[in-house]
């Protein structure tokens, strides 16, 4: 990670947080709220699988299509989510508000007690996004304005980065790619046979 806390990067992140914690707008607002996704709505990850499910019904798969297509999602949202743990308890990045307490998480929100970088949503989302957008490509246009929202969320709801945005997207991608060509190559244990 290059955004090390103090360094001229980093200190530029923080203020564009503080920016968006001094000017917040009722866009703003509504996406972080959408996105939160708190207590009584699904997870990022529940929140991907019911889009695939809308993909699936909306496109007719067979049971076996769509048997396929969730274990796909879930052991790319998996992976992804362990990759993005392994890395913030490898970097430990402290939060923005705890980097300047003028700081104000909007309060759908709240203030995660775990370390920064990356970010989850960031992680689990462009993961799914990329394989729904493979399965549907003709939809991927509007998956990856999903993903980007994800990310948005979180940085204008103040509680991560832009580069833990970036850094979670990255992540999430190579994940997929890695689960989408293991599936192609048919050696998959998730391979139909």
């Amino acid at each position: 990670m290059t955004k090390s806390f103090g360094s001229a990067d980093f200190n530029a992140a923080r203020d564009a947080i503080r920016y968006f914690s001094d000017h917040p707008t009722t866009d703003h607002t509504f996406i972080a709220a959408f996105w939160a996704l708190g207590v009584g709505t699904p997870t990022a990850a529940g929140f991907w699988l019911e889009r695939a499910g809308e993909e699936i019904a909306t496109h007719g798969l067979s049971e076996r299509e769509a048997t396929h297509l969730y274990a796909l999602l879930s052991a790319t949202i998996n992976d992804a989510t362990i990759g993005c743990w392994e890395a913030k308890l490898t970097y430990w990045l402290i939060r923005p508000w705890k980097a300047d307490i003028a700081i104000v998480p909007l309060a759908s929100v709240g203030k995660p007690n775990h370390p920064s970088y990356p970010s989850g949503h960031s992680c689990v989302s462009s993961s799914a996004g990329e394989i729904l957008s493979t399965w549907f490509p003709e939809r991927r246009a509007h998956f990856e304005a999903m993903v980007e929202e994800a990310g948005l969320s979180r940085e204008v709801s103040g509680i991560h980065y832009h580069f833990d945005i970036t850094a979670g997207r990255d992540l999430g991608l190579h994940v997929a790619a890695f689960t989408i060509a293991r599936d192609a190559s048919g050696t998959s244990v998730l391979t139909a046979h």
